[in-house]
């Protein structure tokens, strides 16, 4: 094994259910020439074969070492790891990632040379075999060279490049020490609090082009989620906390640029969270309007630039909530109460091809019966409708069908044989079929054909 005074880079590895992915990412780092690394591989609490994978790593290779904690999630493991880190260097790598050949080394013969704190480089995108789609989002090919930490986080925020994932970067460890900064855990988006006051705090931060990292896209099954509360919560909590950071810097000088940027940022953060609202249809949400707020007190402080890229964020924001309120004090949403009331049984439509607010007739829902596209009612309706197809790409919960609810779903002639259909397990679920209307476009959901498909 590596003295400890002699690792250079300590690689953090968190590990949860990643069995699929998980040898081909630890090939990966094992390829990384003679930089003396140590690889930590953080098992969350993993439930499949992934602990006895990185265990026949840990006995092949001494530079392997693998630690256990009850499940806390991603930032959780990267904390575990970070804190027995023993390198002078730290980078962290998802268990379902991989990491080109070589290319660490490169990283941190930069970070050397320079006397970073933090080095940045590329990350491609990839699909689920890990071929190559194209670089990340927008990165930039160039070498933009040594900034200090606040110049580098406004340099990228300027190009449209910053991009918080914490795969991006490598960083000095006793500089992280120093910044006693960790990952909040218990929340989605960790890496957009973590990485902005991460960059702030460096004194020199080397921007690169090292195309090094592969980050690979995982397809989710139609009756799982992605978290759409979890993500707006979350989304609004890191807003949040950008805004009270932003609120103790001053708005003069280098510092009234920095907040400038900074705030733009958090912009962006609170419009994505917003964005949730009129998607995820549940009339129980609730969030803070204060930044919509803010804005107009703030804008004329701000830089121009910084101005410009914010009023977007800002009027994002608000066309989202102004979509979600109408929604709300809409037909089937604003009068289920008063109906559940008076007795009259409820069929929430989850989602239909056409995507958005389902769109129908009140007067073709027949007596007795009340209409929603609330998602709030998801476990209290006596039927719920579903577009199978495209479920996935709305689902905001694991679907779990509670006793007595009926479900049915409805297809377009051309989705007949869809796999999804042909699936027994879910196929079970199902109480009934119907037909959507078959012309292109926005139609009305086929409230009898529905109300018939539940016998």
């Amino acid at each position: 094994m590596n003295k400890e005074n002699d690792i250079k880079l300590s690689i953090v590895v968190p590990v949860y259910n990643a069995e699929r992915y998980l040898a081909a990412c630890l090939d990966s780092l094992k390829a990384q020439g003679d930089l003396p690394i140590e690889v930590i591989l953080v098992d969350d609490g993993s439930t499949d074969g992934s602990a006895a994978i990185a265990e026949a790593y840990v006995r092949d290779d001494t530079r392997f070492r693998l630690l256990r904690r009850a499940n806390g999630g991603a930032s959780a493991a990267r904390n575990t790891g970070l804190a027995a880190a023993r390198g002078e260097y730290v980078a962290f790598v998802d268990s379902d990632d991989l990491v080109e050949a070589h290319s660490l080394p490169r990283l941190y013969g930069r970070a050397v040379d320079e006397g970073a704190d933090v080095v940045m480089g590329n990350v491609w995108l990839c699909d689920e075999a890990g071929q190559k789609l194209g670089l990340f989002e927008a990165q930039t090919d160039q070498d933009l060279g040594i900034h200090t930490g606040p110049d580098a986080f406004m340099e990228l925020m300027r190009r449209r490049c910053y991009l918080p994932l914490p795969v991006k970067y490598i960083y000095r460890r006793s500089y992280l020490e120093r910044l006693a900064w960790r990952f909040e855990e218990g929340i989605m988006h960790e890496d957009e609090l973590w990485t902005p006051v991460v960059l702030r705090g460096a004194r020199r931060v080397a921007l690169t082009n090292v195309a090094y990292y592969r980050y690979r896209q995982n397809a989710g099954s139609v009756m799982h989620a992605t978290g759409g509360r979890r993500r707006l919560r979350s989304l609004s909590r890191v807003a949040e906390g950008l805004f009270r950071l932003a609120d103790g810097m001053r708005y003069e000088g280098e510092e009234g640029a920095l907040r400038s940027w900074w705030t733009a940022n958090a912009y962006r953060l609170y419009a994505w969270a917003c964005d949730w609202l009129p998607r995820l249809r549940d009339s129980s949400l609730a969030m803070s309007t204060e930044p919509l707020e803010r804005f107009g007190r703030e804008a004329g402080r701000m830089l121009p630039e910084a101005v410009a890229r914010t009023r977007r964020y800002y009027e994002s924001a608000l066309g989202s909530w102004r979509r979600y309120t109408d929604w709300r004090l809409g037909d089937g949403v604003a009068s289920v109460a008063w109906a559940r009331a008076m007795g009259r049984r409820l069929l929430l439509i989850y989602n239909t091809p056409e995507g958005g607010i389902p769109n129908w007739d009140p007067s073709a829902v027949p007596k007795g019966w009340v209409a929603t596209s609330d998602r709030r009612y998801t476990r209290e309706a006596d039927a719920v409708a579903f577009h199978l197809p495209t479920l996935h790409a709305e689902l905001d919960a694991d679907l779990d069908k509670p006793e007595g609810q009926r479900w049915i779903h409805g297809f377009r002639e051309a989705e007949a044989d869809d796999a999804t259909f042909r699936d027994p397990e879910i196929a079970a679920l199902f109480d009934g079929a119907f037909h959507f209307p078959p012309e292109e476009g926005e139609a009305p959901f086929p409230m009898a054909a529905a109300l018939r498909a539940l016998g």
